[in-house]
């Protein structure tokens, strides 16, 4: 039993220290996204380039996440102004002028790493520099949502302290820092990220990409959000409004959501994800290199250790990247600095895209585009989302251009090909399937891998250029002037 406990602190303290490693970056982890100057182009909004802010109290502080290598930093004021969401803007070298700018969401608990996590793994860096034309970009904009990556609370200065002694984040209740959930997002946030770039931009119209749950808040709000800058084209990455709990690897969130749903006293804490995926990012360091050398050679994990530092790598493995696609390293540090803490509230909500009916408003309630004496109104308003998207779907005319175009992993285990193709049925979108080795690819795709693997710059990155070159008449610019697009790459051959 001694020697058991014993080995038990030995293996906790060498996590721990390859933990620490996560914890605290160095300058080398940034690669080439290195510290960037940021820079304010409107009053509403604040910029600095001093370090994060860190509120007195840390309860309530703003999470942190590494710089990207965005060219400027946009702090939004969004809802009861308790939050500023952060815009990463990319700006192009010489932006072709018949695009709208594009605006790209992350999914759940994930920053802005997602779109930009090393150079050669930055769809964002990818658009903003003519994708494989590489002149021309696009307008690119990250949005972090609230309490996501660098947002932060609205009465903290740029070194975390209150800016006043009688208000600052000491002021903010646990509701007020944690209370918001999908709908949150859908109504307050994204509609103030769209009219500030539509502000500072001059655009007409956003189109919009999202991976996971931004993907949902995007599909979502162009079924029946109206913008003041507006939506006109999105296309979405790994994402769906609908999956049986049987036919997800999250799928047990159905039964954790209607538990949280009805402790609702709870609803204004949060959610450790960070820390859990900074324990995953150590536990696949522990399985995939030995934790010490000794004098006779490596010295390996007790028994017990190893099953339990395997199941957490399989774990993430299985729910993030496939190894054989984005390899260890890029997993890592996915793990370790692409995620943060989000509210019981947002997961509770999010565990109703389990149910049968598929992903749903909090109050079963949904702000319509329809008039209010058309006879589908009333209808449209009490619905899961996938309604709203097919009612959508049908107001449009035939000759209408497309659009929403799906991207789907062949092998994603959280949202399943067959239920990204059934939310495109539901909205008369165009569905890609990426990762079938028969059509080409190097290899199998997960969750993440259309963003993050080696070959997505190759293989999946061009197909997103070429998919909002076709989705600019959607966005209603002017395509006399088409410009190319990638010769050697069909999308249709892609095409279910």
């Amino acid at each position: 039993m001694q020697k058991v406990r014993d080995d038990a602190f030995t293996v906790t303290g060498n996590l721990l220290q390859k933990l620490q490693g996560t914890l605290v970056p160095t300058k080398q982890q940034h690669g080439d996204h290195g510290e960037v100057a940021e820079t304010a182009t409107e009053e509403s909004a604040t910029t600095s380039d001093k370090p994060e802010p860190a509120a007195k109290n840390s309860a309530v502080a703003a999470p942190k996440t590494l710089h990207n290598s965005a060219d400027e930093h946009h702090f939004v004021p969004v809802g009861n102004g308790a939050w500023e969401i952060c815009l990463h803007r990319y700006v192009p070298r010489s932006k072709r002028s018949n695009t709208p700018p594009v605006l790209l969401v992350p999914g759940c608990a994930s920053n802005a790493r997602s779109f930009d996590l090393t150079p050669s793994a930055s769809l964002a860096r990818y658009l903003a520099d003519g994708g494989p034309l590489g002149s021309d970009g696009m307008d690119v904009w990250v949005v972090e949502l609230r309490g996501i990556g660098r947002s932060r609370l609205a009465q903290t200065d740029d070194e975390g302290k209150d800016k006043d002694e009688k208000g600052g984040t000491s002021s903010y209740s646990n509701a007020q820092v944690y209370g918001w959930n999908f709908d949150t997002h859908l109504k307050e946030d994204l509609p103030a990220a769209a009219a500030y770039v539509g502000k500072v931009t001059g655009a007409k119209s956003l189109s919009g990409i999202g991976h996971s749950m931004g993907g949902m808040l995007l599909l979502s709000a162009l079924a029946t959000s109206s913008w003041k800058t507006p939506l006109k084209f999105v296309i979405t990455l790994a994402s769906c409004l609908r999956v049986p709990a049987e036919e997800s690897g999250y799928g047990f969130a159905i039964y954790l959501g209607e538990l949280l749903r009805k402790a609702r006293a709870a609803h204004a804490l949060g959610v450790p994800v960070r820390a859990v995926s900074m324990l995953q990012s150590a536990s696949i360091g522990a399985t995939s290199a030995p934790l010490r050398k000794g004098p006779e050679g490596q010295t390996k994990l007790p028994r017990f250790a190893d099953t339990w530092a395997t199941t957490l790598r399989e774990f993430a493995h299985g729910s993030t990247a496939n190894p054989a696609a984005t390899p260890t390293p890029l997993v890592r540090r996915l793990l370790s600095e692409g995620f943060e803490d989000v509210p019981i509230s947002l997961l509770a909500q999010m565990s109703t895209l389990f149910e049968s009916s598929g992903m749903r408003p909090s109050s079963w309630t949904v702000q319509s585009k329809l008039p209010k004496d058309d006879d589908h109104y009333a209808e449209s308003c009490e619905m899961p989302y996938i309604h709203a998207v097919r009612l959508h779907a049908a107001s449009r005319k035939p000759t209408d251009p497309t659009d929403f175009v799906a991207f789907a992993a062949n092998a994603d285990a959280i949202f399943p090909p067959k239920y990204v193709r059934e939310t495109v049925e539901a909205g008369n979108g165009r569905f890609v399937l990426v990762g079938d080795r028969e059509d080409g690819y190097t290899n199998d795709f997960m969750h993440y891998d259309l963003l993050t693997s080696t070959p997505a710059r190759v293989e999946v990155f061009p197909m997103i250029w070429d998919a909002l070159m076709d989705g600019r008449m959607a966005a209603g610019y002017d395509v006399d002037d088409v410009a190319p697009k990638v010769d050697d790459l069909d999308m249709a051959s892609s095409t279910r």
